[in-house]
């Protein structure tokens, strides 16, 4: 144990450092040390400027938080009400004091500059773009019913009020486009159908019978499976039917289609036919076609909107459904094969890809494309801009592989949510035009397009 003690005490000393004579005076000790001339301060830089204030402003923040305790066991209260002496930024450093030694600092280090440093420093403001430029201004859908293009988001919106619109003029069509179009849960639709058509084929086979005339608007059957779909009464409606209270109950509304009307039979097979052959009409996807001279396609990068990655609420399950199956997956053991063929089936969703086709003369053709479409709407697309649109061309990928899945979709092919590709004349045509002493045009995009370059 003595060896132990001695280690430690020698220890100790050489970390005392070396001594002195006791009875030396601490003037002596002072006069020892060599004079070093103290060097001015210089002035701080524009960038250690910022940082101050930079710091003084995180302080500030950190003071108005309450911080949490540092116990698992203890209990966090708010202490916002506590004077900013007591609020700890952390064990053994006092917020408050902290703040107000750098603020000092500071100010000690920019008084060295001059005031009129101090005053051009206060006044720099730095100067940033509000917005990146898009390379496209959103995602629009094209109305089935008015062939005008509206935003995503609007599209739903739009279509209810056109039909809406539409339903002064015409009460016949209007209000099947309406069961057809304006409802999202097909199963819906098909329910609400299915109970309209039962409606007139009881009409049709018993026209004598005066409760199949009437519709209860009280009925389970009407109140959950017809009353909720949009479109469904002005259907109603247009059939023949109108609203009235039951003869023997006043106080409960119907529809009824009175006996004495004519040509009720020949009216309610029409309607009939045109419920069922009618199909939905959903809104087309617009390409927001759009050239690039050669000079901008060069220095514009492709910054795509929000409505790009926005997700529809089915979408979003279908992830967490996804993720779900992926953390049990990944608790067992799968071989490489598995692996690589997981690997190629991203859980990322895309709705929507750009996608851009660069010509040898620098143009470049930009289009939107729903990213589970097939490549062959993409070549269909292209061909409809040629000035010859009867010569076969081939799509390339900046790696050089040929597009030549046509029934493959985008996002199989991980051309999502944007991707370049390169136009080039069929080789075999373009050696056919040599051979025949002939040449191609220059121009390989329509005139108009190129005379309406913006």
């Amino acid at each position: 144990m003595n060896l132990y003690r001695k280690a430690k005490l020698a220890v100790k000393f050489r970390k005392a450092g070396e001594g002195h004579v006791l009875s030396e005076s601490s003037s002596s000790q002072t006069q020892s040390q060599p004079n070093v001339p103290q060097q001015p301060r210089r002035a701080p830089t524009s960038d250690a400027q910022r940082a101050g204030q930079a710091a003084i402003a995180r302080f500030q923040q950190q003071e108005k938080q309450p911080k949490r305790p540092h116990s698992a066991t203890t209990t966090w209260k708010s202490r916002s009400n506590e004077p900013a002496s007591k609020l700890d930024d952390g064990p053994g450093v006092n917020a408050s004091k902290l703040r107000s030694e750098v603020e000092a600092e500071f100010i000690r280090e920019s008084g060295a500059c001059g005031s009129g440093e101090q005053q051009n420093f206060e006044k720099e403001v730095v100067h940033q773009d509000s917005a990146p430029i898009l390379a496209v201004a959103g995602v629009f859908f094209i109305c089935p019913f008015c062939s005008v293009s509206y935003v995503r988001q609007d599209i739903r919106a739009h279509m209810d009020d056109c039909l809406k619109e539409s339903y002064k003029s015409d009460q016949i069509l209007t209000p099947v486009n309406m069961i057809r179009s304006l409802n999202k849960d097909q199963s819906k639709v098909d329910g609400c159908v299915d109970v309209l058509c039962r409606y007139l084929d009881n009409i049709l086979k018993n026209p004598d019978e005066s409760k199949y005339r009437r519709i209860k608007q009280g009925n389970k059957v009407f109140q959950e499976r017809v009353k909720p779909v949009k479109g469904s009464i002005e259907f109603l409606l247009a059939c023949g039917f109108s609203e009235q209270p039951l003869p023997d109950n006043p106080g409960e509304m119907c529809f009824i289609i009175e006996e004495g009307a004519t040509d009720v039979t020949e009216k309610l097979n029409i309607m009939k036919e045109i419920l069922v052959a009618t199909e939905t009409c959903k809104p087309k996807l617009d390409r927001s076609l759009r050239v690039l001279k050669p000079s901008s396609s060069n220095s514009e990068t492709v910054q795509l909107p929000e409505g790009f990655f926005d997700l529809s609420s089915d979408e979003v399950k279908k992830m967490q459904t996804e993720r779900l199956v992926e953390v049990d997956r990944n608790s067992q053991l799968r071989t490489r094969a598995m692996r690589e063929r997981e690997e190629k089936n991203p859980a990322r969703i895309y709705r929507f890809t750009l996608l851009r086709v660069k010509f040898p003369d620098g143009h470049i053709l930009q289009g939107t494309f729903n990213a589970r479409e097939k490549c062959q709407s993409l070549e269909n697309f292209v061909r409809e801009q040629l000035q010859n649109d009867w010569l076969p061309f081939v799509l390339s990928e900046p790696g050089g592989g040929i597009l030549t899945h046509e029934e493959s979709s985008f996002e199989e092919l991980g051309l999502v949510p944007a991707a370049i590709l390169h136009f080039n004349w069929d080789t075999a045509v373009l050696a056919d035009l040599e051979a025949s002493g002939k040449s191609m045009e220059t121009n390989y995009l329509k005139v108009e397009l190129l005379e309406n370059i913006s």
